[in-house]
């Protein structure tokens, strides 16, 4: 995938790569899930699933910013990105 290239050339440069950020293996467990895009094509797609899930942590409004971000980039629906936005 070329976002983990991307991360893992980072790493390589000396920074911490996505798994480390995110803290894997203690907070997070890296799986390959399948997804179905709108063109109906089903693909695999790497997700990050929690290990010990909490209900009462809020996201910071920093960190859903660059996800909002990235996410209209990635021309994502305009509905999601309202209830995405809606959960700072």
């Amino acid at each position: 995938m070329l976002e983990e290239r991307a991360f893992r050339n980072k790493k390589l440069q000396g920074t911490k790569c996505l798994a480390q950020v995110e803290g894997e293996g203690s907070n997070y467990k890296r799986q390959t899930i399948k997804v179905r895009r709108s063109d109906g094509e089903v693909v695999e797609a790497l997700t990050y699933l929690a290990l010990n899930p909490q209900t009462d942590i809020k996201t910071s409004a920093e960190y859903v910013s660059h996800i909002i971000k990235g996410m209209k980039e990635h021309a994502a629906p305009e509905e999601y990105l309202n209830m995405c936005g809606s959960r700072l």
